[in-house]
């Protein structure tokens, strides 16, 4: 009669693709086999942040995760496993391209309130200082 009989989860959410693999050893005291559990995810805010990522692996086995950033970043993106599966891998070196603003000579014109100068957001508020007129602001297009 087969006496295996083991009932197991994954420790941090589902398996993947919602299964679960058990398997009996093959011989006397040697391991059983479990999987489903042994992969990362991806992390919820990785568009947000400016990645775009190519993920052929996300297996604790054989990870392999690589991408770029995204129009308004640069940088070179850098993915490390998960700790431990069914956990997010990290995604490190996109950083927003930042705007500058004109030289005083030309911004001595204006009132100028800075929103953000980060071109994922860029956002000012800008009025004619002496009235008259409506500014044209163009975000930079590049870092």
């Amino acid at each position: 009669s087969d006496l295996f009989n083991v009932t197991a989860t994954c420790k941090h959410g589902p398996a993947y693709g919602g299964v679960l693999t058990l398997e009996s050893c093959i011989g006397h005291k040697e391991p059983y086999t479990i999987g489903g559990c042994d992969y990362c995810l991806t992390p919820e805010d990785a568009l947000q942040r400016g990645y775009n990522v190519t993920e052929p692996s996300k297996n604790l086995s054989n990870f392999n995760v690589f991408g770029v950033c995204m129009d308004k970043w640069h940088g070179e993106v850098n993915a490390t496993e998960c700790a431990e599966g069914v956990l997010p891998y990290t995604l490190e070196g996109c950083v927003p391209d930042v705007c500058q603003l004109p030289p005083d000579n030309i911004t001595m014109h204006y009132n100028i309130t800075v929103n953000s100068l980060a071109r994922p957001d860029f956002s000012l508020e800008v009025t004619c200082k002496h009235g008259g007129g409506a500014p044209m602001v163009i975000p930079c297009n590049h870092h």
